[in-house]
């Protein structure tokens, strides 16, 4: 069996809507932990992602939605906001 599951860039931006503007780039991995690098090192894979570019300066607040089968697994948020510094978040969900 398998669910829909999506992510709100409210939940990981510091100060809800007010943080938002500051956002320039954020991207969903929905399976984070399943890849790794020859250094054993994580590999963030962009499932889902949405920028702003000088043109078009919205952004959306809720990603795309993502398939995956019901158990746990670890989803990963990145941002990085309009002075280049990224974060990297990762939230375990028991589906």
């Amino acid at each position: 069996m398998t669910v829909s599951i999506a992510m709100e860039l409210t939940d990981f931006v510091k100060g809800d809507l007010k943080g938002i503007k500051y956002v320039d780039y954020w991207a969903v991995d929905f399976d984070y932990g399943k890849r790794k690098d020859l250094e054993g090192n994580l590999i963030f894979t962009n499932h889902w992602e949405d920028f702003r570019t000088k043109k078009d300066r919205r952004l959306e607040n809720v990603s795309g939605t993502f398939e995956c089968d019901l158990g746990p697994r670890q989803v990963a948020v990145k941002v990085i906001d309009i002075w280049s510094n990224e974060t990297l978040k990762v939230v375990s969900l028991n589906l």
